[in-house]
């Protein structure tokens, strides 16, 4: 058995883990995360100022380390489409890795208001700055890819975002939806072609 981390925050967000396997957000409290944390409820309060705030923290976590697994694996030699590839794989596989991460955004997100907001746009933002990122840097290095705008990534991963919601609330496997995300990647990219000019 793994000693507990001696840090509160840690343990407080490996509590509030825990609780939402059993009891999932609305019906958990903070007399629950301190017990799952060993600790007080006064160190909790000394931590956090509400369970929502905790969440907020550990669901931004888990994002952060999906897109640093995807991140990891993007940005090499191999061609656009393979690397595509790569970062969807990842990407899912990641997700399968953390279905309270999946459940707790597509769940309970959505009721924490601004605060759920701001954190989904976060990281849409984040993952659409790694596509238009990626997009410029094979469009510089001569590859045929159109560099793909902020707000046009956005888009793209917000339709990703849905397609994983969807899939987590039908209990289907992630690994399902890569075809679909890989196409649609690749389809974005492909550079436009000039309107054939009149006689």
């Amino acid at each position: 058995m793994t000693a507990p981390s001696s840090d509160p925050r840690r343990r407080i967000l490996d509590g509030l883990a825990a609780s939402l396997r059993e009891r999932g957000l609305a019906h958990t409290q903070i007399d629950d995360i301190v017990r799952h944390a060993r600790m007080s409820k006064r160190t909790f309060y000394a931590t956090f100022p509400d369970k929502e705030s905790a969440f907020v923290e550990l669901i931004r976590e888990g994002s952060i380390e999906t897109f640093d697994a995807v991140a990891r694996l993007v940005g090499g030699d191999l061609p656009w489409e393979e690397q595509v590839e790569l970062g969807v794989t990842a990407y899912l596989r990641a997700l399968d890795d953390n279905p309270l991460l999946v459940a707790a955004i597509s769940r309970d997100l959505p009721g924490l208001g601004p605060r759920g907001i701001a954190l989904h746009r976060e990281a849409l933002d984040r993952f659409a700055g790694l596509f238009t990122e990626m997009s410029r840097s094979f469009a510089g290095s001569g590859a045929a890819v159109r560099p793909i705008p902020q707000l046009s990534a956005v888009l793209l991963v917000a339709g990703v975002a849905e397609l994983v919601a969807r899939a987590a609330l039908d209990h289907g496997p992630m690994e399902d939806l890569a075809p679909v995300i890989v196409d649609a990647i690749v389809a974005f990219a492909q550079p436009r072609r000039e309107p054939a000019s009149g006689a």
